[in-house]
Order: C-alpha cells, then structure tokens, then sequence
C-alpha cells in the first residue's frame, strides 16, 4: 500500500457505525476539546488517556487499528524531526521533545479518525455552522467552510498524484541529475494537480455544489441523539478527568 492511499486524513471510510451517526458540530467541538487537553499534558505517560480514548472510537467507529497506525505512518519523519529539533536545541530537554512528538501524533489521529467517519461536505456544513457570527462583519461563513471542504479533500488527492509523478520517473528509469530530475518533477506534478483541479471543478458545477449548499445544515446533516448523548457523556467524563490530574 503506498503513502497516498495510507493517508488518512481527509478520506471518509464509507462505514456506518454508531460513531458515524453523531453530529458533525459536535465532532468538532470534540476534537478541538481534545486538542486543548493535549496541550495540558506535560508528561508521556499522560498521553495514556487520549491515546486509550482514540483507540476505543476507533474500534466503536468499526475502522481497524491497523488503517489508524498506517494512517499516522505518514507523518513519523515529522514527528522524527520534531523530536530531534526539540533535543537538539537548548535547553536539550528529551520530556519535551517526547511530549511535543506524542501531542503531534494524537492530534493528527484524531483528526484522521473524525475525517473518517464523516462526510467531508458534512464537516464543511458544520465548519458554516460555527462560522455564522462572521455574518457580523459581512463575511460569508460558507465560503470558507467551502474553501475548508475542498482543502481537507485535497490533501489525500495532492500525495495522489506526487506518488503517481515518482512513480513514472522510476518506470522511465530516469538518469537525470538530481537538479533536472527535481525540475521535471516539479513541472509535471503542478501539470497534474492543475488538471485535477479543473476536473474537481466541473465535477463541482455539473452537481451544483458551491458555496450555498453549505447553509442548508439541518436538512442535509441527520445525527442520533443517543449517539450524541454517549458522546457528550464521553467527552465530559474525559475532561473531568484531565481537569482532576493536570489543572
């Protein structure tokens, strides 16, 4: 399996489960709960929490442990290089340089496992949703949860066709140097994500998707309430919790 399809970020599994059928607002709301507790966190062996939580919506949410682990693979040279930056420069504290690396690695499962179990328009509406007091100083919420909708779709699609790019340099068996080979590396990855861009768009105008389909939340989103219900409860026993150790 090559990087492209191990990348979670951004891929919605297709699977129903419980966890699939919880609001996309509160997905959110989680995850950014989440992502604040992280920074609370000041030891490795605090982590033990959210990493065992993580692990949990994921089997609830159907998806294997394996797809979490291949999903995060991607990222271990930045977490490599985070960690090294962090021993490296003053004070050469290896506690941080742990925590900042294990922060990096939660924050991006998490936000891979929620992608995944929701429709990206779906976190785009919810993106509208949260946005609407910019209506306040004329801006347009949907605009940017549009603009947000097709930047988490285009991630995956961008590491799509760099590997598609490679991948025909290596076949061609190219001897180029190392220079000119970057150089038409380059120009024909751009070549391909320009293509894939005008593609996306007629694809986006012949479904009439644009920025106003992403003000019609309650009539395109559906949620359980017990599923919601049990995701609450969850988040608010995780914080009571955090709040008791660390605060």
């Amino acid at each position: 399996m090559n990087i492209a399809h191990r990348f979670l970020l951004g891929r919605y599994s297709g699977k129903e489960s419980f966890f699939s059928k919880i609001d996309p607002r509160l997905k959110i709301f989680s995850l950014v709960i989440i992502s604040a507790s992280l920074l609370k966190i000041n030891s490795a062996a605090g982590f033990i929490l959210p990493a065992g939580l993580l692990l949990a919506i994921t089997l609830i949410a159907r998806l294997k442990i394996k797809l979490l682990i291949n999903g995060i693979t991607p990222i271990i040279w930045l977490t490599v290089f985070t960690f090294l930056l962090h021993s490296a420069l003053p004070p050469h504290d290896i506690n941080t340089a742990v925590v900042v690396s294990l922060r990096l690695v939660l924050l991006f499962g998490w936000a891979s496992v929620i992608t995944a179990t929701t429709k990206v328009i779906s976190l785009g509406r919810a993106v509208a949703w949260y946005l609407t007091p910019l209506k306040i100083f004329g801006l347009n919420p949907a605009d940017i949860a549009l603009t947000f909708t097709l930047a988490i779709r285009f991630f995956p699609l961008i590491l799509e066709e760099a590997e598609a790019v490679i991948k025909a340099q290596k076949l061609k068996g190219s001897r180029l140097k190392v220079k000119k080979r970057l150089e038409v590396f380059v120009t024909v990855f751009f070549i391909r994500v320009f293509n894939r861009t005008e593609k996306i768009e007629e694809t986006m105008q012949n479904r009439g998707i644009n920025s106003e389909t992403m003000n019609n939340l309650q009539n395109t989103i559906s949620s359980s309430v017990l599923a919601n219900l049990f995701m609450f409860l969850l988040i608010s026993v995780y914080l009571y919790i955090i709040g008791r150790l660390y605060i």
